[in-house]
């Protein structure tokens, strides 16, 4: 299963994945899909990163 997350950082996006799949870091995979920089709400930098994350293969085939 793969699913889609947004936020602030890598770190944090890469826990809430883990949460949400039920696995540890080392068994995720993950694709950055947006990673950007911008001038937010009264001239504050703002960052978006956008990632699809998933269980790897192996993991989830030594799960069955």
């Amino acid at each position: 299963m793969e699913k889609e997350f947004e936020g602030k950082s890598l770190d944090q996006l890469v826990e809430i994945a883990c949460e949400e799949l039920g696995c540890v870091p080392e068994d995720l995979e993950f694709e950055i899909l947006e990673f950007s920089s911008s001038s937010g709400l009264l001239g504050i930098p703002g960052k978006k990163v956008r990632i699809k994350a998933r269980i790897k293969a192996d993991k989830v085939l030594s799960e069955r």
